[in-house]
């Protein structure tokens, strides 16, 4: 018994998606690439290399920022080639890179599955008729200082209302339906040579400045973001 249902991918673009019942457990885009863009600049700065990152665990250090060593040799591998799940609009840096690939890494590890464009990925069995809702997210390198992540919540939708049958929910229906349903968030590098590119990002998208030295900024209001006090 029980019935299943499709996020259907009929966008140009990738996306990632997770179905459950938990709002809040979804909620993890914007934290996440806050993180890893304040960590890129310090990857890179030291050479963007994992053997460098390993040096500094055999030297004791725990962690960096908050972070665990170990988990920046894992992403400072990822620095290699852009990753399939991640759309690129523009010319890409090690900066980009870097955070796009930090983002789709840490969702996958959060059991979100990548859906090219024109695919679909099907959940079940579950009850007939259940209520869910997806999280999917987009994420996009802008050029090599601008990495993008749009969120889309696709809520209510259904599984199919007969044994064995699978309901379908398309995502461009959901981009087209209410535009309250996405969030946006942008993680801008060297600042002062985009400032043209903030002046024309909306009021309501959440956009955060990385500076070399590591810090993350609200371009909202300027106030710091630590990443030790962020939720992974």
């Amino acid at each position: 018994m029980g019935s299943y249902l499709s996020v259907v991918n009929n966008t140009p673009d990738v996306w990632m998606c997770k179905v459950g019942y938990d709002e809040a457990a979804l909620k993890i885009s914007g934290i996440v690439i806050a993180v890893i863009a304040g960590l890129a600049s310090i990857i890179v700065t030291a050479g963007g290399s994992a053997p460098f990152l390993t040096y500094l665990g055999s030297m004791g250090y725990v962690t960096v920022l908050g972070v665990s060593t170990s988990k920046l040799v894992a992403w400072a591998t990822l620095l290699g080639s852009v990753s399939t799940a991640v759309s690129v609009a523009g010319k890409t840096s090690e900066y980009s890179m870097m955070v796009a690939n930090g983002v789709v890494h840490s969702l996958k590890e959060k059991g979100y599955r990548e859906i090219q464009a024109g695919q679909k990925s099907t959940w079940g069995k579950m009850s007939l008729s259940l209520w869910q809702q997806s999280h999917c997210t987009r994420t996009v390198i802008e050029d090599v200082n601008i990495v993008r992540t749009d969120s889309l919540y696709m809520r209510p939708i259904f599984s199919g209302a007969t044994v064995d049958s699978n309901l379908d929910h398309d995502i461009q229906w959901w981009l087209n339906k209410n535009k309250k349903h996405v969030t946006t968030t942008y993680a801008v590098a060297n600042v002062k040579n985009n400032q043209r590119e903030l002046e024309e990002m909306n009021d309501e998208d959440q956009v955060l400045l990385i500076y070399p030295n590591g810090t993350i900024t609200s371009a909202v209001d300027g106030h710091s973001v630590n990443a030790t006090d962020l939720e992974f």
